[in-house]
């Protein structure tokens, strides 16, 4: 009976209403708590450009004379005066053009962690398949150890086999058992790790993917190195700096301000003047002019090596993703050839085994231990091939996280 349920438990795991790789990933997308953080940040960021971009506040001053001094249209009674800096022509939209760059490079920031999501659930997923096969496989050969079994034992009644084939044979039963009550351990912690990142609830199901098979297409995948999220930021951090360096300039050019003085007036009593009691307006324009501008010189000047920085940096990631990638073009390639191998290997194994099953069967003097032998061929074959396969599709998934969904 615990046999029973641990098969049909494997067989849930690689069922009809497993998900593929692409359904996991929009899940994650959407779900993970990490991402949404991330997101938000990006969000906050993009709000700065209105900011930096606004004009500076008006300034409005008020002015009662503790003592009111006469004019000859009539005694001052308050002062009102507003004033409005303009920063020089173009600088207030380098502001806020800065500032979009360096939200859009917490956007890129946002991919590459998604990228890094994506790839652990991928390599989970590739990690589940894997352990499931091996479940397979390893179901495959206790059926047929647990077919030649009654084989055996009319044998052994029948003084043509000993009783010790048959408790070889049932220790071999045994020693599968175990390994399929393994495997299904073996598979919690992944099940667990792949909840975490879709942010499931613990209690919800897990299922293996349909395939686990990623496609790879080796020149655009180089071709894509150039647009990877981690060589778009420096792009964009090189932008930023650029306009830096363009804001730093302007500020040291002038700065005009405009304004309004308005003085109240009361008429002068027992008087007849011209205009008596009008009150006074006084329109006013101004300039800072910039005797001490050597902190602009020096913070254009950080910017622009700033830029240069960042152009080093992106020519030093390009040679170093485009090393990886052939390195790991390499493994897969390696990996492939013995994935074909293993599978040649497998396919002449069986069909040995067939054939000593058969003699087996019909001879008196074959020996048990010959079918163990080729079965552990076959097992450890297909377990190689598994290998193989899973280390050439984690491979694939690390080349998608270089360089992108």
């Amino acid at each position: 009976m615990r046999l029973l349920q641990l098969i049909l438990l494997f067989t849930f795991a690689v069922g009809l209403h497993s998900q593929s790789f692409d359904e996991y990933l929009k899940e994650a997308e959407e779900n993970n708590l990490t991402l949404k953080a991330k997101y938000k940040e990006y969000e906050q960021s993009l709000l700065q450009a209105p900011q930096v971009s606004a004009m500076p506040n008006p300034t409005l001053n008020v002015g009662v004379f503790a003592t009111r001094p006469y004019t000859r249209l009539g005694p001052q009674n308050y002062k009102l005066s507003i004033a409005q800096k303009l920063p020089w022509f173009g600088t207030l939209g380098k502001y806020e053009q800065e500032s979009l760059e360096l939200a859009e490079a917490k956007r890129l920031d946002y991919e590459e962690l998604k990228d890094e999501i994506f790839f652990q659930i991928r390599e989970n997923m590739i990690e589940l398949n894997r352990v499931a096969k091996k479940a397979e496989y390893t179901q495959q050969s206790l059926s047929l150890f647990e077919y030649l079994r009654p084989i055996v034992k009319t044998k052994v009644e029948v003084n043509e086999a000993t009783l010790t084939e048959l408790l070889k044979l049932d220790l071999k039963i045994s020693e599968l058992k175990t390994e399929l009550e393994l495997l299904n351990l073996e598979l919690l912690p992944l099940k667990y790790e792949l909840k975490q990142l879709l942010n499931r609830e613990s209690s919800e199901a897990i299922a293996a993917p349909k395939s686990i098979e990623i496609g790879y297409d080796r020149d655009d995948f180089a071709n894509r190195i150039s647009t990877a999220p981690t060589m778009m930021k420096l792009e964009q951090l090189k932008q930023a700096s650029n306009l830096r360096a363009e804001v730093a300039n302007s500020e040291s050019n002038p700065e005009i301000v405009i304004g309004l003085d308005y003085v109240n007036l009361s008429p002068m009593e027992n008087m007849q003047v011209e205009n008596n009691g009008m009150d006074i307006f006084m329109p006013m324009v101004g300039i800072s002019i910039p005797f001490f501008n050597g902190s602009y010189a020096a913070k254009e000047e950080q910017s622009i090596a700033m830029s240069q920085q960042y152009e080093y940096e992106q020519a030093d990631l390009s040679s170093k993703l485009f090393a990886e990638y052939e390195s790991i073009d390499a493994k897969i390639k390696t990996e492939n050839k013995k994935e074909d191998l293993y599978k040649k290997q497998i396919e002449k194994s069986e069909q040995i085994r067939e054939l000593i099953i058969e003699a087996y069967s019909v001879s008196a003097n074959q020996d048990i231990d010959e079918i163990i032998e080729i079965e552990n061929s076959v097992i450890d074959y297909k377990l190689k091939m598994i290998e193989a396969e899973s280390i050439s599709e984690k491979m694939k998934a690390q080349l998608l996280k270089i360089v992108g969904e």
